[in-house]
C-alpha cells in the first residue's frame, strides 16, 4: 500500500490534468475543423482512461471535476464580451457535451476491466 501523501499527489496531478486537458481542448477543437474536435475527445478519454486506471474513482473524479470545471469557465463570457467555448457553435456544443459523454462513459467502465482483478483498489 503506497503512503497517503503518495496517493494525494497522484489525485492532485490529475486535477492538473484535467484542467490542462480541458485548456487545451477549448482551444484546439476548433483547430482542423471536425478532426480537431474528434482529436480533443480523445485527448480526454485517453487522459480519463489513465486517471481510472492510475487512481481509480478518486483520481477519475479529481480528473472530471477539474475538467468540467474548467471547460464551464471557457464557455462564459469574459471581461471584454468574447467567449472562447460560444454556446451557438455546434463544434463548441459537441466539444462540452461531447466530452461529458466520454467521461460518464469511462465512468461505466469498471475498475477491474483497466486494472485486473488481482490489484487492489
Amino acid at each position: 500500500m503506497e503512503p497517503m501523501w503518495k496517493r494525494g499527489l497522484g489525485i492532485a496531478v490529475l486535477a492538473l490534468a484535467g484542467a490542462a486537458v480541458a485548456t487545451i481542448g477549448s482551444v484546439a477543437y476548433r483547430s482542423v475543423g471536425y478532426l480537431g474536435l474528434v482529436l480533443a475527445l480523445l485527448l480526454v478519454a485517453s487522459v480519463g482512461l489513465f486517471a481510472k486506471t492510475w487512481h481509480a474513482w478518486w483520481g477519475f473524479t479529481a480528473y472530471a471535476a477539474a475538467w468540467a470545471v474548467v471547460a464551464f469557465l471557457f464557455a462564459q463570457t469574459g471581461p471584454g464580451g468574447s467567449v472562447l467555448v460560444p454556446n451557438d457553435d455546434v463544434r463548441a456544443t459537441v466539444w462540452i457535451y461531447g466530452g461529458a459523454g466520454v467521461m460518464a462513459l469511462i465512468a461505466a467502465i469498471p475498475p477491474f476491466v483497466l486494472a485486473g482483478k488481482n490489484v487492489p483498489s
